[in-house]
């Protein structure tokens, strides 16, 4: 459980937590909407593998007949949660900054996708924070 727990931390401090780019530095900083896009997607498809180990540990504490208890559910949560994260939010932030990217000739366009790709990115944010405080609270029981 150690180990998970540290590939939880490794990907919220891994950079999902930032989105390095805000609407009023279109103009200036666009060849870098792309390169965020970019390590947005990067970040998505860690959080996706992330989430599959999480069922590859699922489905040994079920092989093993550990199919009851608070820390599978947590498990069944944390998998639930970095799926979804992975497949439709962050997802949504990668097609935003893309969309940015290549409407950087229009300002207001680019404005609009840049602030709606960092308001995805604070939810996002908050509930892998969420996610991360009650992994901590419950291994917190165990030691």
């Amino acid at each position: 459980m150690k180990k998970l727990q540290s590939m939880i931390l490794a990907a919220a401090i891994a950079g999902v937590v930032t989105v390095p780019l805000r609407a009023q530095d279109v103009a200036p900083a666009a060849p870098t909407i792309g390169d965020a896009s970019s390590q947005q997607e990067q970040i998505r498809v860690r959080t996706s593998s992330l989430a599959s180990q999480v069922e590859a540990v699922l489905d040994e504490f079920i092989t093993n007949g550990l199919s009851t208890g608070d820390e599978l559910q947590t498990l069944k949560q944390m998998r639930d949660t970095l799926g979804t994260l992975s497949a439709q939010q962050m997802k949504e932030v990668v097609d935003l900054l893309r969309h940015a990217d290549q409407s950087k000739d229009d300002t207001p366009v680019a404005k609009t996708d840049l602030v709606s790709a960092e308001t995805e990115q604070k939810q996002i944010i908050t509930k892998l924070r969420m996610l991360l405080g009650d992994f901590q609270r419950q291994q917190s029981r165990y030691e």
